[in-house]
């Protein structure tokens, strides 16, 4: 039997994208798979630009025995899309689908997307070995854990696994799966021109912010600073030079951190890295060590420039320490990307007004800026349900996504329309006016060009 894993299209296929990173999660479960002697391909329709209906075109052609798709709650509608064109081409083909969403609430999920016959919850390695090697095999299901399916008409959830789980024991995940796409450079993001790869360090998060869906994880694991190491060299070896560190938190374990930017010093890795990081897990050394070791951009969850909004979210970060941090690390020569939530209960224009000021005053290289998504199993989720103001729910049979009324909207179209004035009021002043296409002409970055070019037209309607 063959399993054939499908990383889906983006939100917006039909724009260019600021980053397309390689399937990490696919590549972890293809890796264990193959390791367990289950054929394996992943087609990563993301980077290959395929439509539904052609993902459901090239599956027919694969004819595999399993297909497993990863649900994200973003692009839930045309996922489902996906799982009926998928179930209509292959009616005989199991589907099983993972990934936070499915976590969050399994049954639920399962309930409504009728075409799947598996869902895993949780991380999924050893759980989908064991479902493809039962579906190939034969035998009872119920010693699968976190396996959601139905028996006799009913949903039905396996228990969770007790066994201890050692992070550093999981295979380096196999690039070769995704091959084509590393040699055409299709993995990138915007900031810089060199080809792209992306590791993960840990799993979970230790921190509880309300808006979160990591904190629907439970607990976190760090990889070690050996396991970490040898998979930058790996990766160092195969040609990548701009390493992205895709963990929120990669900086919460100091120690671990000083030791991976030392090594990269001693061993002379001409590496560039991009890290995520809280605001108060950096001071002046650290982000020297960072630099010096090849730190190119840092990204911080500011979420917002007003203190009542990040206690209310329970983010456990000071306004004045966020704007420290971004001047220290520009001082240092770290380009810095922020990262805000516009729509939080307790939101106002006011509140809204004063983040731009916090925007224009610090001056961050780059920032992006979301409307808030209330995703299933969050506290604010919980919050907006109790509190009557959730509007709409993560049913992909009913248009648009969920959001939170605050007391001063309408619609989502509110909150929509002070994202574009906070965006003109951030990226149409002088500073990013003159600041983008210095960066553009600085690294000769036509892709950086065409995605501000997009952008700019979005402000202008």
């Amino acid at each position: 039997m063959k399993v054939v894993l499908v990383n889906p299209p983006r939100s917006e296929p039909e724009k260019l994208a600021k980053k397309v990173h390689p399937p990490l999660n696919l590549l972890y479960l293809a890796t264990a798979l193959d390791r367990n002697g289950i054929a394996v391909e992943v087609l990563d329709a993301n980077a290959a630009d395929l439509t539904i209906p052609q993902i459901a075109d090239r599956l027919r052609v694969m004819a595999p025995g399993l297909i497993g798709f990863p649900l994200f709650s973003d692009i839930i509608a045309p996922t489902y899309h996906l799982v009926e064109l998928t179930r209509a081409a292959l009616p005989q083909t199991k589907i099983v689908l993972g990934g936070i969403h499915v976590s969050a609430d399994p049954q639920g999920t399962a309930a409504i997307f009728t075409d799947a016959d598996f869902l895993l919850a949780g991380y999924a390695e050893n759980s989908l070995t064991l479902l493809a090697q039962t579906l190939r095999d034969g035998g009872d299901l119920d010693h699968i854990p976190r396996l959601t399916y139905r028996i006799a008409g009913q949903i039905v959830t396996t228990p969770d696994a007790e066994d201890e789980f050692d992070i550093d024991a999981v295979p380096i995940p196999d690039r070769r799966f995704v091959r084509e796409h590393y040699e055409r450079g299709a993995y990138y993001q915007i900031m810089n021109t060199r080809p792209l790869d992306s590791i993960v360090t840990s799993r979970g998060c230790k921190f509880a912010c309300r808006f979160c869906y990591n904190a629907i994880r439970r607990g976190v694991e760090h990889r070690s600073a050996e396991n970490i190491y040898e998979e930058i060299v790996q990766r160092y070896e195969a040609g990548m030079r701009f390493l992205d560190i895709d963990d929120d938190n990669f900086t919460q374990e100091r120690e671990r951190m000083g030791k991976i930017f030392a090594w990269i010093r001693r061993d002379k890795l001409d590496l560039k890295l991009f890290l995520k990081s809280r605001s108060d897990a950096l001071d002046r050394a650290t982000l020297s060590q960072a630099k010096a070791a090849g730190t190119e951009i840092i990204s911080f969850g500011i979420e917002s420039g007003v203190q009542s909004i990040l206690d209310a979210m329970r983010k456990g970060t000071k306004v004045e320490r966020n704007a420290e941090v971004i001047e220290k690390a520009k001082r240092a020569g770290i380009m810095v990307h922020a990262g805000f939530l516009l729509g939080y209960p307790g939101e106002t224009p006011e509140t809204i007004a004063e983040t731009i000021r916090f925007v224009n005053h610090t001056k961050p290289d780059a920032v992006s800026l979301q409307v808030l998504k209330p995703y299933l199993g969050t506290a604010v989720y919980e919050q907006a349900q109790a509190e009557g103001t959730l509007v709409g729910s993560w049913d992909p049979r009913e248009p648009g996504l969920p959001w939170v009324r605050l007391p001063w909207t309408q619609s989502r179209a509110d909150l929509e329309a002070w994202a574009k004035i906070f965006a003109r009021r951030v990226y149409l002043r002088p500073y990013y006016a003159w600041r983008v296409p210095q960066q553009i002409v600085k690294n000769a970055n036509r892709r950086m060009a065409r995605y501000a070019l997009q952008n700019l037209r979005g402000l202008i309607k």
